[in-house]
C-alpha cells in the first residue's frame, strides 16, 4: 500500500525588520546594554592612550600644564589668561606629583613681544628634558579619562531617552567620532568645556524634568566648570536659554507651578554655584576689582570701563582679562590667515566652520545624524528631546559663521556640538521599531563610520572624510589643527631611525626641541636647498607664517607665508603621520 505523500515543512517566519528590532531590544537589558558600552568605551579608550603616547606636544598643548605648575606655585594667573587655568591646573598638578622641575626667574616671563608663555614652556621642557614626553603622556592620561566620562554620559542620557539599543547606538558613535578621539588625547581645553557644557545642558533637562534646588545647583555648578575650561562657554548662556524654550510644556506642568519665590531661589543658587566654582578655580584672587583700574585692550572693555568706572564683579581680574583678549581676536582675527582649500584670507571664511564639520565627520555620521533627525509616525512625544539636543549645533555652527568667522583654527571650536549629537543619534533606535529601512540604514552608517574612523590611527588629528580623498589629503584643505599641529615630531624621529637618516633639514610647526626625541637636524631657512633629507609640516609647506621658538632655547625666529613654496613642486619621499612630508634630496650615486 502506497503511503501518502508527505507535506513539506513550513518554513520558518521570516522576522521583518521591526520585529528583529524588537527582539534585540528585547535582549538589551539595561544591565547587558551597561556592558557593550562600557566595552566599546574601553576600546576607545585603548585607542587613545596609544596615539597620545605617540603624539609630540602640540602648539597649544605645549604651554598649558607649565603654565597650570606656575599658577599653583605662585597664585598668579594673570599669565598668559587667554584661556582658563582648569585644565591647566589639572596638567601642572599631574606634572608636578611626577617631579617636574619649574624655573620660576622673571627672566623666562618678560620682554619676549607676546611669546613670554612659549619662551616660559621652553624653558620648562629644557630643565625637564630627560622625562619630557612622558610628563605630557602622564598628564594626558587625565583628559583620556575626562573623554571617557562623556562617552559614559551620552550613553546615559541616550539610554534614558530611546532606550537601551538608543543607548548603545549613541556610544558607538561617539566611539566612532576621530574628533572626540584627537582631542580627548591631548591636554588642551576643547574636550573639558565639552564635557562641561555637556554636563550643563543634561543637568538642566533633569532639572525640568524634576525640580530642585540640589538640580539647580548642579546646573550651575556645571555653567562654573564651563566657563574654568574656555571662553567658548559664552555660548552656553544662549543655548541653555534655547533648551529651556525647548522644553516649556516640562516646565509649565513642573516649574511654574513651584510659585515665583522658589523658582528665584532656584535660579539664584545656579548663579550663586557657577560664581563660587569658578572663583575657585582662580584661587579667589582678584575679585571685585575696578573697572577703570584695570588696563582692557579690546574696545568693548575699554568703553565699558570709560562708562562705568566704578563697577565691581564677583569675578576675578585674570578671568576678565582673557574675555577681553577674545572679544579682540574675534573682532580682528587673531595669529595668521585663514586657510581653506588652498586659498589664503586675511578676513577669514565664513563657511570655514560648517565646511571643517561636514569634512571632518564621518559621512556616515552624519548621515545617522539625519535618520536620527527624520520625522517617525506617532514620534511628536519626543520633540522637545529632539529640539534640546539639536539645539548646540544650531547655535556653534551659526554663531560661528556670523561672529567668529575671522578666527579659522579648527574643527575642535564645534567640539561642544558633538556630544548632544551622538546622543540624538540614538533616536535611530526607536525610529528602527516602526520603520523597516532606519534600522539597516543606521547600521551601516555607523559600521561605515567606525571604519573610516579607526583605519585612521593613530593619526586622528588629520582625519578628513572621503569627501575630500581622506586624511591622505587633509593638508590640500586645511592647516593648523585641523591636520598638523606638531603632532609628529617623535614619529618623524623614529622614522629617521629605522631609515638610518642621520641629520634632516627640519622647519617644522611647533615648540617642541627635535633633540628630546634624538632628532639630529639642521633647522631650514628661507632660500636654502639643501642637498640632503629635509622635512616640512605640512601647515609651513601651505605658507603658515608661525614662529619657530624650539631653537637656541626659545629665541623667537621667524617663518614666512612662502619660505617653503619650492618644495610643494616636489613630490615627498615619506608622510609622517599626514602631518610632515620629506624629501630625500641627497645627489644619487
Amino acid at each position: 500500500r502506497a503511503e501518502p505523500p508527505r507535506r513539506p515543512a513550513p518554513r520558518p517566519k521570516e522576522l521583518s525588520t521591526g520585529e528583529l528590532m524588537q527582539r534585540v531590544q528585547a535582549w538589551l537589558t539595561p544591565a547587558r546594554a551597561d556592558r557593550v558600552a562600557l566595552g566599546l568605551l574601553a576600546f576607545w579608550a585603548a585607542l587613545a592612550v596609544h596615539s597620545a603616547r605617540g603624539d609630540s606636544p602640540t602648539v597649544d598643548e605645549f604651554v598649558y600644564p607649565p603654565e597650570g605648575a606656575y599658577y599653583l606655585r605662585t597664585g598668579d594667573f594673570l599669565f598668559n589668561p587667554q584661556n582658563p587655568p582648569l585644565i591647566k591646573l589639572l596638567g601642572g598638578a599631574v606634572m608636578l606629583l611626577h617631579g617636574a622641575r619649574l624655573d620660576l626667574s622673571a627672566q623666562w616671563r618678560t620682554n619676549f613681544n607676546g611669546w613670554e608663555p612659549w619662551v616660559f614652556s621652553t624653558r620648562f621642557m629644557l630643565d625637564n628634558r630627560r622625562e619630557y614626553h612622558d610628563l605630557f603622556v602622564e598628564a594626558r592620561l587625565l583628559n583620556i579619562a575626562l573623554g571617557a566620562l562623556l562617552g559614559w554620559l551620552i550613553y546615559r542620557w541616550a539610554r534614558a531617552l530611546w532606550g537601551s539599543l538608543g543607548g548603545v547606538v549613541s556610544a558607538a558613535a561617539f566611539a566612532a567620532c576621530p574628533t572626540l578621539l584627537a582631542h580627548a588625547r591631548l591636554l588642551t581645553p576643547d574636550l573639558a568645556v565639552s564635557l562641561f557644557m555637556f554636563l550643563a545642558s543634561y543637568a538642566l533637562w533633569r532639572w525640568t524634568e524634576a525640580p530642585s534646588r540640589r538640580r539647580a545647583l548642579w546646573v550651575g555648578a556645571c555653567v562654573g566648570l564651563s566657563f574654568a575650561s574656555k571662553f567658548s562657554a559664552v555660548l552656553l548662556g544662549p543655548i541653555l536659554l534655547a533648551q529651556l524654550w525647548a522644553t516649556r510644556d516640562a516646565i509649565r506642568a513642573r516649574v511654574i507651578p513651584l510659585g515665583r519665590r522658589e523658582i528665584g531661589a532656584h535660579a539664584g543658587l545656579a548663579l550663586l554655584a557657577s560664581v563660587v566654582i569658578l572663583d575657585a578655580c582662580f584661587g579667589f584672587r582678584g575679585m571685585f576689582q575696578r573697572f577703570g583700574d584695570v588696563t582692557f585692550v579690546s574696545d568693548t572693555f575699554r568703553g565699558v570701563a570709560r562708562a562705568l568706572p566704578w563697577l565691581r564683579l564677583p569675578l576675578p581680574t585674570a578671568l576678565l582679562a582673557g574675555i577681553d583678549v577674545k572679544t579682540l581676536d574675534a573682532a580682528r582675527g587673531e595669529f595668521s590667515a585663514g586657510f581653506l582649500f588652498g586659498a589664503w584670507s586675511t578676513t577669514g571664511w565664513r563657511s570655514f566652520y560648517v565646511v571643517s564639520f561636514l569634512t571632518k565627520t564621518p559621512i556616515g555620521l552624519l548621515g545617522l545624524a539625519a535618520v536620527a533627525l527624520s520625522r517617525g509616525r506617532d514620534r511628536d512625544d519626543d520633540k522637545p528631546a529632539v529640539l534640546t539636543l539639536a539645539i548646540p549645533a544650531v547655535a556653534f555652527i551659526t554663531l560661528s559663521t556670523v561672529f567668529f568667522y575671522k578666527v579659522n583654527y579648527g574643527v575642535r571650536y564645534l567640539l561642544p556640538l558633538f556630544p548632544a549629537l551622538y546622543v540624538l543619534c540614538g533616536r535611530a533606535a526607536v525610529l528602527a521599531l516602526r520603520s523597516t529601512w532606519v534600522g539597516p540604514t543606521s547600521a551601516a552608517m555607523l559600521a561605515w563610520a567606525a571604519l573610516s574612523t579607526w583605519s585612521t590611527h593613530p593619526s586622528y588629528l588629520a582625519y578628513v572624510n572621503e569627501s575630500l580623498g581622506g586624511p591622505e589629503l587633509a593638508y590640500q584643505s586645511f592647516v593648523d589643527s585641523n591636520v598638523d599641529w606638531g603632532q609628529d615630531l617623535r614619529r618623524l624621529a623614529e622614522w629617521t631611525r629605522a631609515n638610518r637618516v642621520d641629520r634632516v633639514h627640519l622647519s617644522y610647526f611647533g615648540h617642541v626641541d627635535p633633540g628630546i626625541y634624538g632628532l639630529s637636524y639642521v633647522p631650514l631657512r628661507v632660500g636654502q636647498r639643501p642637498e640632503g633629507v629635509v622635512a616640512v609640516s605640512v601647515s609651513q609647506l601651505q605658507g603658515i607664517a608661525y614662529p619657530s621658538t624650539y631653537e637656541n632655547a626659545g629665541n623667537v625666529v621667524a617663518v614666512g607665508r612662502n619660505d617653503f613654496a619650492w618644495l610643494r613642486r616636489l613630490r615627498p619621499t615619506a608622510v609622517i603621520g599626514h602631518s610632515i612630508f620629506v624629501w630625500d634630496l641627497r645627489p644619487r650615486r
